[in-house]
């Protein structure tokens, strides 16, 4: 089963994607900021990641260099 790591500050957003991601077979992990996000790439390995790029704390696009850097094959 592919896991999917949603981050994103609108939790009305995470649980969208996540129910209906999973109502499709995929296993969902969810971040409100990009910090918790990191953490959750670090922990659960997801094969695929959707970011919001405007976030309090850490923007998406600063958490995708981070991640990259981390994990270049990613």
């Amino acid at each position: 089963m592919s896991k999917i790591l949603i981050i994103d500050d609108d939790e009305q957003i995470r649980n969208l994607f996540s129910r209906k991601l999973g109502g499709l077979g995929y296993e969902t992990f969810t971040a409100d900021d990009g910090d918790v996000g990191l953490v959750e790439f670090r922990v659960n390995k997801p094969d695929l990641i959707l970011v919001d790029i405007i976030m309090p704390r850490k923007e998406g696009i600063e958490l995708i260099r981070e991640i990259i850097a981390e994990s270049p094959k990613a």
